[in-house]
């Protein structure tokens, strides 16, 4: 009896320290923490030379509560695995499209392309010039789910870079003391990097997604006749309100609409297991 007694238990504490292990691979080769961003799992898109971060996607809280009424309701959300920019599309990779297929953009993109600016995000981009760059590009725009879970992670945090505000962390209307405050490289304020590992999630450009803009939770056969708007995403360099630049807020803006603000980053369907990653996964060798 007692042997048996023996061979059970140690059965049922491998069994406990196989689910650990399982669930410590999960989380290492998922989510990161502040500490682990550089160690994302990473790649460089051939067509446009844009490095992505793979997502895991999974199940989270799209919305807020908290937030104005098209926030609402906060609501869970599944998202499969897919690739995102890590930075938001360059003034150099936009002419770089241009050039190649000649496109003649609905927005004014031109005229903040000067040179010293090929490493700052484009932007007067409307709905329709992004997606033609990403169909160039072989990517697409990001659903607005897609684009949420990048920016706040599972966790669900109100900025990208935590639940508490703070304003270095984001060009936004605060952030000089210039009554217009300009964009800044892609690259730059890597304390502002989103839970998946993306920059300038708040702030900076305000970016595109595929959505049309409609109520929660998503009506999938409201008649598209009816709607209307687009949504972009993040807030933007003008955003005079921190409550502007959570990572549950939503602009409603036409397709051929753009700003000085508007500029966008792309995405990629599929695992990781599909994609020839560029940097090591986490916790791998």
């Amino acid at each position: 009896m007692n042997w048996r007694y023996q061979y059970t238990k140690r059965k049922f504490l491998a069994g406990i320290f196989l689910f650990l292990l399982c669930s410590s691979v999960t989380v290492r080769s998922g989510w990161l923490s502040a500490g682990e961003v550089s160690q994302a799992v990473t790649r460089v898109w051939e067509k446009d030379g844009a490095r992505m971060v793979y997502v895991p996607g999974g199940e989270f809280t799209m919305g807020s509560d908290s937030g104005y009424p098209d926030e609402k309701p906060a609501h869970r959300v599944v998202v499969s695995p897919y690739w995102i920019d890590v930075y938001e599309v360059t003034n150099a990779q936009y002419a770089r499209f241009v050039r190649a297929t000649g496109y003649r953009a609905q927005g004014a993109w031109k005229l903040l392309n000067t040179p010293g600016r090929e490493n700052l995000p484009v932007q007067n981009i409307s709905w329709n010039d992004a997606v033609a760059y990403s169909a160039w590009a072989g990517k697409r725009l990001p659903s607005e789910a897609e684009w949420e879970l990048a920016a706040r992670g599972p966790q669900g945090l109100t900025y990208p870079w935590g639940n508490e505000w703070k304003p270095e962390r984001c060009i936004w209307e605060g952030h000089r003391a210039s009554p217009e405050p300009d964009i800044v490289v892609v690259d730059s304020l890597p304390e502002g990097k989103s839970p998946a590992g993306c920059y300038h999630m708040a702030g900076n450009a305000l970016e595109w997604c595929a959505d049309f803009y409609r109520p929660y939770p998503v009506n999938a056969r409201m008649p598209k006749q009816r709607l209307m708007y687009r949504v972009a995403r993040g807030g933007g360099r003008h955003a005079s309100n921190p409550k502007l630049l959570r990572c549950s807020i939503r602009y409603p803006m036409g397709s051929s609409w753009w700003t000085d603000e508007t500029g966008f980053r792309c995405v990629a369907s599929g695992n990781f297991t599909k994609g020839k990653a560029a940097g090591k996964k986490r916790g791998g060798t």
